[in-house]
């Protein structure tokens, strides 16, 4: 048989001839012979050309008989996904977590600088994130004296971050009875001491669910602290000042909080309640200042009057002052403010250090 293109058909399999080769047929097999060779089945394909090899298959076999008994390669584990933000978007990176998966096993993890943690789970569960109130969770229930647990406050520490790691309002916390002789003592929750006890619920809130092999996305409800504070210099108020916010968790490209100082140098920022420490850049004097949130301790104690007294820039930094240097630093307060000289903590010069 002779011509441009040359078919042949049987009941199972056909052969045709023509320009583009030779192609063979059959029910779950096909060939084609050109200026490549290329072999295909319902689920391989072989394709040999001039300078290369093409194969594709759920299992490819060298040498081996025709029969094999390998098993194919086992395929990477899907990836379960923890990711964690604020109500805003923004990551939250080092964030320490525990999942308790259904049968009684936990994984612990870390977020990473994207807030964002991979782990094989081969179940579901729940998770906790120690430290974390997350967007809607409901708080703990205290319904008995048992139920309550002691917290000792550290430096650091004050009302809303304590409230913001248990789940609870910061009000509830404070009001609860049993933190009654705290309350007296310290009238406001804003400053508290190294030491303080506050009784908290001894049950965390109850974690959310976590699915395997997906991606889980958790908001925190992170709050907001009010933080009040003053520039000043050997010249007085460092006033009209601009200043950048630095060391806050923000989105790629979002720019840094902005301010400026008002006439007495005061500038008063929004910070999250869990924020440690945060600096502050003042660009016309190219400098930096290290700001801890939370260390100011109650003005009842004598660290709590120095670092006022610091603040104010009546003493000086990173010194370890005795009674004496204490008591002239008021005095030398009382002097400024015009209040009756008496060396002494008494109630106007506690409300002035208050102020400071």
């Amino acid at each position: 048989l002779v011509g441009d293109l040359v078919r042949a058909a049987g009941k199972k399999g056909g052969l045709e001839a023509g320009a583009d080769g030779v192609k063979l047929r059959s029910e779950g097999a096909f060939a084609q012979l050109g200026d490549k060779l290329h072999l295909q089945t319902a689920g391989t394909s072989l394709t040999l050309g001039k300078t290369e090899l093409k194969a594709d298959a759920t299992k490819i076999l060298f040498n081996s008989p025709e029969r094999a008994t390998e098993e194919p390669a086992p395929r990477p584990p899907e990836m379960t996904v923890i990711e964690l933000s604020d109500k805003q978007g923004n990551p939250l990176p080092g964030q320490r977590f525990a999942i308790v998966l259904e049968d009684g096993t936990e994984r612990v993890g870390v977020t990473d600088k994207d807030g964002s943690c991979k782990l094989e789970l081969p179940d579901s569960g729940t998770i906790a994130f120690p430290g974390i109130t997350l967007a809607g969770q409901p708080p703990p229930q205290p319904r008995s004296e048992a139920d309550y647990a002691p917290y000792v406050v550290c430096q650091g520490d004050h009302l809303r971050k304590v409230a913001f790691a248990f789940g609870l309002a910061p009000d509830t916390l404070w009001d609860d009875p049993k933190n009654a002789s705290l309350r007296e003592l310290r009238g406001s929750g804003d400053t508290l001491a190294p030491g303080d006890i506050l009784f908290v619920p001894r049950q965390p809130p109850p974690g959310p669910a976590v699915r395997p092999r997906t991606a889980n996305r958790y908001r925190a409800d992170v709050p907001t602290i009010p933080v009040n504070i003053t520039l000043t210099d050997e010249n007085g108020p460092i006033a009209n000042q601009p200043y950048e916010v630095r060391g806050l968790r923000l989105h790629d490209g979002e720019p840094a909080p902005r301010g400026t100082t008002d006439e007495t140098g005061r500038a008063e920022l929004q910070l999250p309640a869990n924020l440690r420490v945060v600096e502050l850049y003042l660009p016309k004097r190219h400098a930096l200042l290290r700001l801890g949130v939370g260390d100011m301790d109650p003005v009842e104690h004598d660290s709590g009057i120095v670092k006022r007294l610091c603040n104010a820039g009546i003493l000086p930094e990173n010194i370890d002052p005795g009674r004496a240097d204490i008591a002239a630093g008021l005095l030398e307060l009382q002097q400024q403010l015009r209040l009756p000289l008496t060396g002494r903590l008494d109630a106007a010069t506690k409300a002035a250090l208050k102020k400071a």
